[in-house]
């Protein structure tokens, strides 16, 4: 039983490791650098589908309050594009954020007086939102209906025209998904 004892402490061989040699370090740089080539694009182009379906839904949610609170205040609201979050800036381009008020004396302004209802900040990087031209505000009666011709909210990102978006708002304060018109979206998608 000593002899087996004493064989079990003999010291092994030293195991010989090698390094990586140059060529093995290239390969799998190699291999690293084409599985994110494929990995990151198409991670953007899932947060870049996630913002515009999050931008989607924020204006559908911001309408739908301007709207409520019109019937129930019996009190005009507005929603318009703003990129300080206080006043209205008066052009077709929402990206930069939008506000909605009641605006209690009718003068389609925010003005200190007036309840804010809502304050949404700038979209997320490559994500673009406009309206048709001639509706920069957008204001809701209390009967939830707005005055003027129907609106188109075009919702383009980085992925280009082919994935825009388009909802159309109509004078009895309904929204539904519309194709987005051409003009539309050379207006709106982001160059690349």
């Amino acid at each position: 039983m000593h002899l087996f004892a004493h064989q079990s402490h003999r010291h092994m061989p030293p195991v010989a490791f090698r390094g990586m040699s140059l060529i093995e370090l290239l390969a799998g740089i190699a291999v690293v650098a084409v599985l994110l080539g494929i990995a990151i694009p198409g991670y953007r182009g899932s947060v870049d589908a996630t913002n515009a379906t999050t931008t989607r839904a924020s204006i559908l949610n911001s309408v739908q309050r301007a709207i409520t609170q019109a019937t129930l205040t019996n009190t005009r609201t507005v929603l318009c594009p703003s990129g300080n979050g206080n006043g209205c800036d008066g052009g077709a381009d929402w990206s930069q954020g939008w506000i909605g008020f009641i605006d209690r004396n009718g003068n389609r302004e925010h003005d200190a007086g007036d309840f804010l209802l809502d304050r949404v900040q700038a979209l997320p990087e490559g994500v673009r939102m406009t309206t048709s031209v001639g509706r920069t505000r957008l204001v809701f009666q209390p009967s939830g209906g707005n005055g003027g011709s129907n609106v188109r909210f075009t919702i383009c990102d980085r992925r280009g025209p082919s994935k825009a978006q388009s909802l159309v708002l109509n004078n009895k304060g309904r929204l539904h998904g519309a194709p987005p018109l051409d003009e539309r979206l050379a207006a709106t998608c982001p160059q690349t």
